[in-house]
């Protein structure tokens, strides 16, 4: 007489899909033109886990401090906010600056450029380079041109026409926000395995 294995054995398996994760999820790179903070040609990046570490380095009405406060007022915070410096002082297009801060520190996800380069020819140069590294781009734009449906030639329109999948445009009145940074802020601490 045999025994039926299933009196003896009992194997229940359970699997659970897990994504991969990528290096640099979430963490958003900032790039500014300012040369009165700690970053030029030769130091072309800095990291930061605080706000008010940003504002000691960088001054409280920076750029680069409006950014970082944007940033870190989400909630739940995000960990790390780092700060590319493009040379504007030469020939160095945007792009040859992104490769050189990719370069110096490519543990990024998410690419945000002070209000200085919105709504112009290089903004619009930034998220086909961006699709092409597999990161997240997103820019605010202060033109009402952006909320003219008619209109084809402002930054949303642009990136739509060239079906753009990684890259986003906000539309904003105020120049002096960043809302942009804080839905990267947002997605940046969002659990998306859960």
């Amino acid at each position: 007489m045999s025994l039926p294995v299933s009196s003896v054995v009992n194997v229940s398996i359970t699997t659970t899909p897990v994504a991969p994760s990528r290096a640099g999820f979430g963490t958003l790179m900032f790039l500014t033109t300012d040369d009165t903070g700690p970053l030029d040609a030769s130091i072309r990046t800095a990291l930061y886990t605080d706000p008010t570490d940003v504002e000691a380095t960088w001054g409280g009405s920076s750029e680069v401090t409006v950014a970082a406060n944007t940033y870190f007022a989400q909630v739940p915070k995000p960990v790390t906010f780092k700060v590319g410096f493009w040379d504007t002082s030469g020939a160095e297009t945007i792009t040859e600056a992104l490769t050189i801060v990719e370069a110096a520190d490519g543990d990024f996800y998410f690419l945000a450029l002070e209000k200085a380069i919105r709504d112009n020819a290089d903004a619009q140069l930034v998220g086909p380079w961006t699709e092409a590294r597999i990161r997240m781009f997103g820019t605010a734009s202060n033109s009402a041109d952006t909320i003219n449906g008619s209109l084809a030639t402002d930054i949303a329109s642009v990136f739509k026409a060239s079906s753009l999948r990684r890259s986003f445009v906000v539309y904003s009145s105020s120049v002096n926000q960043y809302p942009e940074i804080s839905v990267m802020a947002r997605a940046a601490t969002v659990d998306f395995d859960a």
